[in-house]
C-alpha cells in the first residue's frame, strides 16, 4: 500500500474518531442539562463589556448628579397588556464607602469638577457607582441615589423632582435632606443619627425603618406615602 493511501486511511480513522468523541461529549451534556446556547451564553459572560469604564477622580466633599433630560425619569413602567405593568428604577447611582475616589460606569457619563465640587452629567439612561472616602453634601435630579456604609459628621442631601434617595447601614451625627415635588427618601435599616432634619414637597414618600436617632424635625406636604417601622415609631415626637 502506497505511503498517501496509508496517509488517508489515518486521516479518516482520526477524524472519525473526532467526531465519535464530540457526539459523545453533546450527549453527556445534553443529559445533564447542559446546551450548546447555554455554553455561548457563558462564553458571552466571561467577555469584558467593552463599554465598561472606571476612572479615577481627584478628591471632592460635594457631588452634583446632572440628569438633564426630563424624559430620563428615575422609574420607568412597561405596560403588558391585561392590567400586568412592570415598574423599575433607572438612573440608578450607587455611592459607597471605598478608600479612593473613583466612579465606574457603562453609559455616557461626563465630569467636572471645581474646587472640592464635583459634577456628575448623566447623558444617557443607566447606574454608575462612585467611591469616595468621605463626602458632606450631595445634590441630585433625576436619578434614584443610594448611599451605603459611611461614617460622617454631617451629610447634606437636596433632591429635585422626581429624584429618589436610599440611604443605608452609616452612622451620621447630622443628616439634612431637603426634596421637591415627588420625591422619595428611605432611611433602610442599620443606620445610626443624632440630628434629623427632613422638609419634602408636595406628594412625597418617606420611609423610616429600624433606625436610630435622637433629635428629630420633620416637615412634610401631602404625603403620597409614609411608612415607619422598629425603632424610628418610638424616636418620632412630632412630624409638621
Amino acid at each position: 500500500m502506497k505511503t498517501s493511501k496509508k496517509l488517508l486511511i489515518g486521516f479518516t480513522g482520526i477524524l472519525v474518531l473526532m467526531m465519535l468523541f464530540s457526539a459523545i461529549t453533546l450527549r453527556v451534556n445534553y443529559s445533564k442539562g447542559v446546551t450548546n446556547q447555554e455554553q455561548y451564553n457563558k462564553h458571552q459572560d466571561d467577555k469584558p463589556d467593552p463599554n465598561y469604564k472606571k476612572e479615577t477622580l481627584q478628591p471632592f466633599q460635594t457631588v452634583v448628579f446632572i440628569n438633564g433630560q426630563a424624559d430620563l425619569a428615575t422609574v420607568k413602567t412597561q405596560d403588558y397588556g391585561n392590567g400586568n405593568t412592570e415598574t423599575r428604577s433607572i438612573n440608578n447611582v450607587n455611592i459607597q464607602h471605598g478608600d479612593a475616589y473613583t466612579l465606574e460606569h457603562h453609559t455616557r457619563v461626563t465630569t467636572r469638577q471645581s474646587g472640592d465640587t464635583l459634577f456628575i452629567n448623566l447623558n444617557e439612561p443607566g447606574d454608575i457607582t462612585l467611591t469616595c472616602p468621605s463626602l458632606s453634601a450631595i445634590q441630585n435630579n433625576y436619578c434614584n441615589v443610594s448611599i451605603s456604609d459611611f461614617k460622617l459628621p454631617r451629610l447634606q442631601i437636596i433632591a429635585g423632582p422626581k429624584a429618589g434617595v436610599n440611604l443605608y447601614n452609616s452612622q451620621i451625627t447630622t443628616l439634612i435632606y431637603t426634596g421637591e415635588l415627588e420625591n422619595d427618601f428611605s432611611l433602610n435599616s442599620g443606620i445610626t443619627l443624632d440630628s434629623l432634619k427632613i422638609t419634602m414637597g408636595k406628594t412625597g414618600a418617606l420611609r423610616m425603618e429600624d433606625i436610630t436617632y435622637k433629635v428629630a424635625d420633620i416637615k412634610v406636604d401631602s404625603l403620597r406615602e409614609l411608612a415607619v417601622y422598629g425603632k424610628a415609631i418610638n424616636n418620632i415626637k412630632q412630624i409638621h
